[in-house]
């Protein structure tokens, strides 16, 4: 999972630059690009999800947001 947090806790990725994902291959050439909508109360967001199946990778665009921060996706993975 790649997930972005502000370092400081509770700020808001609207603040911050639009997080963009992008995963490239040999030499640099861009292989997949994914540019979740901006954020706008959320202090963290689930970007991807990055796993295997058979013999390859996948890659899941996610863009999940949460206004609650860590905790958020903390219950959201049954952690408490």
């Amino acid at each position: 999972t790649v997930a972005v947090s502000p370092e400081e806790p509770g700020t808001p990725l609207s603040a911050l630059p639009a997080p963009v994902l992008e995963v490239t291959g040999p030499g640099g050439r861009a292989l997949a690009r994914f540019r979740p909508p901006r954020p706008d109360r959320e202090t963290v967001l689930l970007l991807a999800e990055v796993y295997r199946r058979g013999d390859g990778w996948k890659l899941r665009a996610l863009g999940q947001g949460y206004a609650d921060g860590l905790a958020g996706l903390a219950r959201d993975f049954g952690v408490d």
